[in-house]
């Protein structure tokens, strides 16, 4: 039996507001994965979308009602959309503001430490630990 695990890729940063307010959200996102009663693991990673490099984190979650959970903070800290990978490695992007979840494709990794920047690089990516994930 296998267990359904799912990673979401998520931040606090918004183009609207300035460095200071989003470092703020970030690190009230980050408590809020810590508080009380929360079970969530979590990694540092930069996220690259439509252009724009941010801070984000990759959030361990055990179902949908995690799942859900992140939503509801993604919403609240203004975001147009979150990245969930499932156990079987494909990507969804979960639009915010009507949650239509749209596929991605597989996630595929390139490690940096190893191999450089690739080529080519793609649009959209989040780099974690010297990897970088993305979808093709």
């Amino acid at each position: 039996m296998k267990l359904n695990r799912f990673t979401v890729v998520m931040t606090a940063y918004s183009s609207s507001r300035e460095e200071y307010s989003n470092e703020r959200c970030m690190n009230l996102l980050i408590e809020q994965l810590c508080g009380e009663n929360r079970r969530f693991q979590f990694d540092h990673a930069k996220g690259m979308y439509k252009g724009e490099a941010e801070p984000a984190l990759a959030v361990q979650c055990n179902d949908f009602t995690d799942v859900g959970m992140l939503l509801q903070w993604a919403r609240d800290y203004k975001q147009e959309s979150i990245l969930i990978v499932d156990a079987r490695g494909k990507a969804f992007l979960l639009y915010c503001n009507n949650s239509y979840m749209e596929y991605l494709g597989k996630l595929y990794s390139h490690d940096l430490k190893e191999f450089g920047e690739p080529s080519i690089m793609p649009d959209s990516y989040t780099v974690m630990n010297g990897i970088m994930y993305y979808t093709v």
